[in-house]
């Protein structure tokens, strides 16, 4: 799910100037999906969050739970680990960014869970890369929020004078703070199986180093978790599920709350909790993360099982075709409209990804894929949605934006094309109602799908969520207060 801003310029690249390529520089900061540049604004307060709570952030580890940062879609690098080529993470020249690369192989008959390539996460992406006019402009990801939390490397006295943040100083001992690299392309529950295999590994470390550093042993240990957007569903299927992939027969995994005996405060940042109309028109054009920037073919985004778990419920997000509503869950309608992998516009790009494949084969196996992608979804969303208490000790904490229109409903022309947007309050990407989890029962009644601890709603767009202040400041009071 991408959130944009249009560049100064709609003008080619040749007509840039030196004096406009700043101006590019600023707005690849903007475009990024995720969240963004490295600086904390200083409009509400000219108190740094640092004289509020170095003290607090600086009492040792073992008082506090550790953190784990999750990031979104396009929030961690991936690597092919056959050529050890970063596919995801470095981006070049604009022509030259191999964005082919991330598609998931498509094969008929062949389970989604099945379906592998050599392309693996390979850790956190601080940063992308890009050149304008030869000159390399590197544009800071998830930096901002992993130095406010002291994750790793970003504490680093010098990394954090060279980024010009004030954020809060852990001292030299720090050491629970860290951030899940998972591959966004894949079954969101899939990575939620990682994200269970990382936390066991990093409650042993941290096991190993309290015994170590303070001579304490057998304590248990609990995690705090920060998601932003597609995180944050990851996050929430393992609460629910631990370890467990969706079952390949269709039926819901045992709802056992496996996750949560891991997790004391699961922040959520900008989450889809009912999913994003955006993902839909993604999956029919492609993503872009703004003009003249790499730009993610509609055909390669189509192959991952994640782009379809980030679709709306039909009853939360209407699609009308010629006055009528479309399940937009149901693949018919896709082939029936030309969408997304059933475009016959998208023949180049599927020849590019099936080459071995003739017109027709190739046209059966992506509308075999495509079908099996949106079961998923539909898997997927029920295993989310299935009513259950949260175990008690645990708590899950919203933090989303709702000043920006955001695109919530879709009418198609009788052509097909040109729709009309609908837009209400969100973050530009996720509506409020969406990231509330708020939806309409049987009965027309508005309800909720999540009973959240506390609500914070700010003033942001989805990239800018995690480097606004209200956001800092409130999630640090939660994150170091003593437990």
């Amino acid at each position: 799910m991408i959130e944009i801003e249009d560049p100064p310029s709609s003008g080619s690249m040749t007509m840039y100037s030196i004096r406009n390529l700043i101006r590019v520089s600023a707005l690849m900061c903007v475009a990024t999906t995720l969240a963004g540049c490295a600086q904390l604004p200083t409009k509400h307060s000219s108190v740094p969050l640092s004289d509020i709570y170095d003290e607090l952030a600086q009492r040792p580890d073992y008082e506090r739970n550790p953190v784990i940062v999750v990031p979104g879609i396009l929030g961690s690098q991936l690597t092919d680990r056959s050529t050890n080529e970063i596919v995801w993470g470095e981006l070049y020249e604009f022509g030259d960014n191999h964005l082919e690369q991330l598609a998931l192989p498509m094969h008929a008959g062949v389970p989604l869970h099945r379906l592998h390539d050599p392309v693996v996460p390979s850790g956190p992406l601080d940063q992308l890369t890009f050149k304008v006019l030869g000159l390399p402009i590197h544009v800071n990801a998830y930096a901002q929020i992993l130095a406010t939390l002291g994750v790793g490397g970003y504490r680093d006295k010098h990394f954090r004078g060279r980024m010009g943040l004030n954020e809060v100083d852990y001292g030299d001992e720090h050491f629970t703070c860290y951030q899940f690299a998972y591959d966004w392309r894949r079954d969101v529950s899939e990575s939620a199986a990682q994200l269970h295999q990382f936390i066991e590994q990093s409650a042993a470390t941290i096991q190993e180093e309290y015994a170590s550093r303070y001579g304490i042993t057998n304590q248990p240990v609990r995690f705090d978790i920060v998601a932003h957007s597609m995180g944050g569903l990851v996050a929430r299927y393992y609460l629910r599920y631990g370890n467990q992939v969706l079952p390949e027969d269709g039926s819901l995994p045992v709802l056992n709350w496996a996750g949560a005996r891991r997790i004391n405060q699961l922040i959520l940042v900008g989450t889809p909790n009912r999913g994003s109309t955006q993902a839909l028109v993604e999956l029919q054009e492609g993503m872009q993360l703004a003009k003249g920037l790499p730009h993610f073919p509609a055909a390669v985004v189509g192959t991952m099982p994640a782009a379809y778990q980030l679709l709306p419920r039909p009853q939360d997000a209407q699609v009308l075709l010629d006055g009528h509503p479309v399940n937009f869950l149901d693949p018919r309608h896709w082939i029936a409209n030309g969408w997304g992998l059933a475009d016959p516009k998208r023949q180049r790009e599927l020849q590019r990804l099936l080459p071995q494949s003739g017109p027709h084969e190739r046209q059966q196996i992506a509308q075999e894929h495509l079908a099996k992608c949106l079961s998923m979804a539909r898997q997927f969303h029920a295993s989310l949605d299935v009513v259950a208490p949260l175990p008690p000790g645990t708590e899950i904490h919203l933090f989303a934006g709702d000043a920006k229109k955001t695109l919530s409903e879709l009418r198609y022309d009788s052509n097909g094309f040109h729709p009309l947007e609908i837009k209400t309050a969100g973050d530009g990407t996720v509506t409020r109602a969406s990231a509330a989890s708020e939806y309409k029962s049987a009965t027309g009644r508005r309800q909720r799908g999540i009973k959240f601890d506390s609500e914070t709603f700010i003033e942001s767009g989805h990239v800018g969520l995690t480097r606004d202040r209200i956001f800092v400041d409130n999630v640090l009071n939660r994150l170091l207060k003593p437990k």
